[in-house]
This record gives structure tokens, sequence and C-alpha cells, in this order.
């Protein structure tokens, strides 16, 4: 995403053979072995195949482009439940790779039910369509005119409308009536997409780390995300030995952003390009968000408190964990889907009036813009005529958030009972952003999808033995 906003704007194996019995065919043609890498390294078995469904869903004749579709069947005898869709993150996520330890972060839910990965039109196996890097000096409208030239696609059409139909042919295809479906960060949003267009083949759902996709996620980055601190600051006050070792980390954090101002500070760590990290005031204020969304909340006081004294190794080793992977380039849906859906919107004056006093306004007010560039060159993509409207469904939702997300907090999906009178809200006290492989949370899920239905006092029950991460105090 960044790289789009900014130009256009010891592995080890678990393999085992699927079990047999499924008759899972795409297209008249049948699955086969195939196996797939998750983001840790884990090997994984499963069946394979590919869905050609059509580039333009206005024109059935038109274009054709394959969709890439792993199962891993449920791996009991007996009756089962229904598959389980997950949905990758981003948007830019492989959900082949992104989820193909589904089955292990959530112990037993292989059991009894299909697990069914697709990765998204536009990434991974799915006709992947990326963004090269623009030529030194290149000018955005000469890169911009330049790609789209270039580009192995229509780009109008790799928005998430067009990417929850695939979804739902795919379901056609496998031949299942009613589908569950998971869907973490980005996923969640197009979970909602799926189930405002194809609802009636929704048995149950799970949005973890979501927002509700008539809220301005971008626009409140900024508010949400100085909320988040705050509550990470003001638990480090309550607990004395954090107050002990930190008794003046916000005076700290407001001296290190006024001396990053007044002078940037270049440190030995580098990026996945092999360029040195350059400490900013909106380079330090992204760091603390990354910790605050990847649940390491514990060690902002203890990190805050290194910066004030000179120590900026520290910032530059937790900031190079999140800064993605060597090569790393943009996917034209990305482009698309933040530039023409509704949820996306970025304006630059709602976020400096919702973000006022924030820490990370700088940081968000200097993505908008850049965000704007990107998006004065990429067509329009498709979306249907109530994309700005709120989703609402009776199937069962189970609503997964962390107290301390900076990015879709509890508060993002306020007024959720109303829209979707069978849902319950689980909020895991300290966590970032998507907690379901958390603690006891992944049982959660898993009770969830085997019953078809909330279990609030089972949730409780869980959330009620979790704690906000420890302080890191030396």
């Amino acid at each position: 995403m960044a790289l789009a906003i900014a130009v256009i704007a010891g592995a080890c194996s678990s393999a085992t053979a699927p079990p047999a019995g499924h008759a899972l065919t795409l297209q008249g043609r049948a699955l086969t072995s195939c196996t797939l890498t998750g983001t840790r390294g884990l090997i994984v078995a499963a069946l394979c195949g590919t869905l050609s469904v059509a580039e333009d869903p206005t024109r059935k004749g038109g274009r054709k482009i394959d969709l890439f579709v792993a199962v891993k069947p449920a791996r009991e005898p007996g009756p089962t439940g229904p598959p389980v869709f997950f949905i990758a993150g981003g948007p830019g996520g492989v959900t082949t790779a992104d989820w193909a330890e589904a089955p292990i972060i959530f112990s037993g839910l292989n059991d009894h039910h299909d697990l069914v990965l697709v990765d998204q039109r536009g990434t991974g196996r799915s006709h992947e369509v990326s963004v090269p890097n623009p030529d030194p000096g290149e000018a955005p409208a000469d890169f911009a005119r330049r790609v789209l030239a270039a580009l192995d696609g229509d780009p109008r059409f790799y928005t998430t409308a067009v990417a929850v139909d695939d979804l739902d042919a795919v379901r056609a295809a496998l031949g299942y009536s009613k589908i569950d479906l998971y869907g973490g960060s980005y996923g969640a949003t197009a979970v909602q997409y799926y189930i405002r267009r194809h609802g009636e083949h929704v048995a149950a759902a799970v949005l973890d780390g979501g927002t509700r996709v008539d809220v301005p996620i971008l626009e409140l980055i900024a508010k949400n995300s100085q909320l988040a601190l705050d509550d990470v600051l003001d638990r480090c006050a309550r607990e004395t030995p954090c107050r002990t070792a930190f008794p003046n980390v916000r005076a700290e954090l407001r001296t290190i952003l006024a001396r990053l101002a007044a002078k940037p500070v270049k440190t030995d760590v580098t990026d996945p390009e092999g360029n040195p990290i350059v400490f900013t005031p909106d380079v330090f204020a992204g760091t603390l968000h990354s910790l605050l969304v990847g649940s390491e909340s514990g060690s902002i006081p203890w990190l805050i408190h290194q910066a004030s004294t000179g120590d900026l190794l520290s910032a530059a080793v937790a900031l190079s964990r999140y800064l993605g992977t060597p090569g790393a380039r943009t996917l034209m849906m990305q482009v698309e889907i933040l530039c023409s859906e509704a949820w996306a919107r970025n304006d630059p004056a709602n976020i400096a009036a919702t973000g006022k006093g924030s820490y990370m306004l700088a940081n968000q007010l200097s993505i908008a813009a850049k965000y704007a560039t990107a998006c004065r060159y990429a067509p329009p993509g498709y979306v249907s005529a109530d994309d700005a409207q709120p989703v609402s469904t009776t199937a069962p939702v189970l609503l997964l958030n962390g107290s301390d997300d900076p990015q879709d907090p509890p508060a993002n999906v306020a007024g959720y009972e109303t829209l979707m009178p069978n849902a319950l809200l689980v909020v895991a006290p300290g966590q970032g952003h998507t907690v379901a492989h958390i603690g006891c949370l992944p049982k959660v899920v898993v009770r969830f999808f085997d019953s078809g239905q909330t279990d609030p006092e089972y949730a409780q029950t869980c959330t009620a033995s979790m704690s906000p991460p420890e302080f890191r105090l030396a």
C-alpha cells in the first residue's frame, strides 16, 4: 500500500495427504494434491485447482482470468459443517499463503469443516497484477501513463465487489450452498461485501479486527491511534513498576518528536531495500503505531524513554520488523480499492478535524496527500450503488476487536447490534489489530463455527482470563 500511495503514487513441514472421499471439482476438473507454504514457512497439504471467471463482470463473454483455489477437506468422517472461506487482509494479502496455517492456528476447525482459500483476483496465483517501481526522477503523470499502458488487465475490475463475486463463483463451483466466512483487517471488509452481495449463502461469519464498511477507517486512524496510545500510557501510569521506570514518558515523547523535527536522525538499521532508516517525527510516530498494531504495546514506554536518551537504534530495530520484504511491489488491486471504495476515503480535512492533537496527525496527513496523488491517475474502479451503505445480516456474526487497536477499535463497529442482531462483540483487553490467534480466542472461533451460534458466556470467560501485554522495563 505504501508504494501505491507514493508512486501512482527453518521451513518446517507438516504436509500430510488430504483424506479421500471428497469429490471436489472446478469446471469439471478434479482438484489435485498440492502443498501451500504459510507465512511462517510451514508446508501444508491441500487440494488445488483453478476457476476461470470473467475479468469484466459486465461482459461474461470477454477476457477470462484464473482464480487459484485451495481446499483442506474436513479430516473427520461423517457430517460436516459449512466450509470456512478465509479472506486475507491488506488489501493485497495472498490468502493461500496468509491462511495456509489456519488448521494449526484454529486447532480442530478442520475436523468437521472444509477450509477454502482463494487468492483474490490480482494477488498471488490469481492473475497477480503488480506495479513496477518508477524510474529515478520520473514524473507521476509519466509513470502512471507508462504503467497503465503496460498492465496485463483492466484495473477497473480489481475491486472488492468483483472479488467477492469471484468468491461466490468458487462457492457455487465447489457445490456448497451455505458457507462460513472469516476475514481479518481488510478481510473483514471483504466479508461484509460478500454478506451484502450474497448474504443468502452465509451461514456465519467472523470479523477479526474489522470496521463497519460505512465508517471511514483511514480518516479515523490519527484519532484512534492517539486513543490507543493514551490507553497504554495511562495503564503504565497505573502500574507501579512502569510508572517508576518511566515517570515522564509523555513529556519524553514530546521531547523526541520536537528533537526529530529539528534534526532527523539516520540509523545503521536498513529497510528492506537496504536504505538506512532515518527517523523524522512521522517515522517515529509510525513506529509507535506499528507496535500498537502488532500488540507490542508493552514495549512503547521503554522505547520512548530510550529514544529520549538518544538511543534510536531500539526504535529502528522495532520498526524494521514491520517494513515488509525486499522487492515487494504494489498490486494494482490495492490502488483501485483504496482509490474507489467508500470505506477507504481519506479526506485531509476530515483527518485534520477528527485527529486534532494526535501524535499521528502529521503522519496521516502526509499519507493522505500521497494517496490523493495516486488516485488522480487511477481509473475509477467498479463499485455498486450501495458501496457507502452499512451492511446488515441476521446470520450469526462474531466481532473480534482489540481494545487498543489503533486502526479498527471496538468503536468502529458501534451500532452493530441494530445491523447484525445475531452478532457478538468480543474485545481482547490491551491487544492490537486482529486478535483471533491470541490466547484462548482461537477456541472461541472454533466453537462459534462448530455450533453456528455465538456463546457470550464462553467468550466472556476467555477474555476475562486474558491480560494486556506486559510492560518492558529494561
